[in-house]
């Protein structure tokens, strides 16, 4: 009686063996990968430490979208200062480059001009290794002048992570990573912090749609062109600092993230409005001072410039409090991981393509052929 009882358990156990791997052989690849794959892409592994960082928003325009490509324009901004330098590079634009950045390259008799396609003015460049060394003392000076930071996080917005990548191969070209990653902690992007507190209040996470909704900015207010780097780089910061000091930490439903991105664009477009009655006020006062002008001496209408220049300094982006700062480098801390994470995954990618071109020898022949022989 037991061993007939074994060789029932026996032959059960072999039929559920069976049947498990038959539904794991009909289930579909991308469901077999997430069983086996336990890991998130959402939740970042590796954040960065907490400490006091000095944020800066940064861009490029390129040639293209691939790793081979070359740097056109760096553009990298702060409240206090802004930095912006176009390349002259050794390939011309691609035709999708050159119709998002409105740039082309131009050659004169023996030399090479990058040439603007809306205004038709020749820019002002410099070589990519004289602009990287530039850019380094700009980014080094900024931190020199934050007295008790840590180091510097970039803030780009990007839906697929570009811009970490292309500076770090500029500057591994020109063996001056280990200068840059002596300032430069980590690269924080904007767009993972808008996905997750706009994500149903906005169906584009565009910079143009979130420079309007966010921001609160008006087609006519939007003061730049969003193929330009300068521009991009101001709006990362700027929106990254808005949907981060709305609300520091991360809400606990997506409700209340798509109410913390309303209220964010509430307060904005308060703020426009606060800014025009500003405005009209100060042109009040300017009419006013003229007609007084007119009828007063000349030491009186030596004054009014002054005046002017302060109005106009006034209207320009708000400084960074330390209250924002604190507050951005809550969030951006959790989504940002230390430099030395980019460097590895670029460095695995390279591995992988040079995989990829050793096995193509062996499908030369194959793909050569045409597809009725293959």
């Amino acid at each position: 009686m037991v061993v007939g009882a074994e060789e029932s358990k026996a032959q059960v156990e072999e039929q559920q063996l069976d049947d498990s791997s038959f539904d794991e052989c009909d289930t579909p690849a991308g469901i077999l990968s997430s069983k086996f794959d336990k890991t998130d892409l959402a939740i970042n592994t590796d954040p960065l430490p907490y400490g006091k960082y000095t944020l800066i928003g940064i861009d490029i325009d390129t040639t293209g979208r691939r790793l081979i490509d070359e740097i056109v324009q760096i553009s990298a901004f702060t409240p206090d200062h802004q930095y912006a330098q176009y390349i002259i590079p050794l390939m011309n634009l691609n035709p999708a480059a050159r119709q998002r950045h409105q740039v082309r390259v131009i050659t004169v008799g023996f030399f090479r001009m990058v040439k603007s396609m809306q205004n038709y003015r020749v820019m002002k460049t410099k070589p990519e290794a004289a602009t990287l060394n530039d850019f380094l003392d700009w980014l080094e000076a900024r931190l020199k002048e934050d007295v008790g930071s840590e180091g510097i996080v970039l803030v780009y917005n990007e839906q697929r992570k570009f811009v970490p990548y292309m500076v770090i191969e500029a500057l591994k070209k020109y063996k001056l990573l280990d200068r840059f990653t002596e300032s430069v902690k980590s690269f924080a992007n904007g767009f993972r912090l808008a996905e997750e507190r706009c994500n149903k209040t906005i169906k584009f996470l565009s910079i143009h749609q979130l420079a309007k909704i966010v921001l609160g900015e008006n087609d006519s207010a939007l003061e730049g062109f969003e193929g330009n780097a300068a521009y991009r780089a101001k709006m990362a910061f700027e929106i990254t600092r808005r949907l981060a000091t709305n609300k520091s930490k991360h809400a606990s439903s997506p409700t209340e993230a798509d109410e913390s991105c309303v209220n964010s664009s509430d307060d904005a477009t308060s703020s426009t409005a606060d800014e025009d009655v500003s405005n009209s006020e100060t042109e009040k006062v300017e009419k006013s001072s003229e007609k007084s002008a007119t009828e007063a001496d000349q030491n009186d209408t030596e004054a009014e410039p002054e005046a002017t220049q302060d109005v106009a300094q006034s209207v320009g982006p708000k400084q960074l409090s330390e209250e924002e700062r604190v507050k951005m480098c809550e969030v951006l801390c959790e989504l940002a991981s230390p430099i030395s994470t980019e460097i590895s995954e670029l460095d695995e990618q390279e591995k992988i393509l040079v995989r990829q071109n050793s096995l193509r020898p062996v499908f030369l022949l194959y793909f050569k052929t045409t597809i009725y022989h293959r």
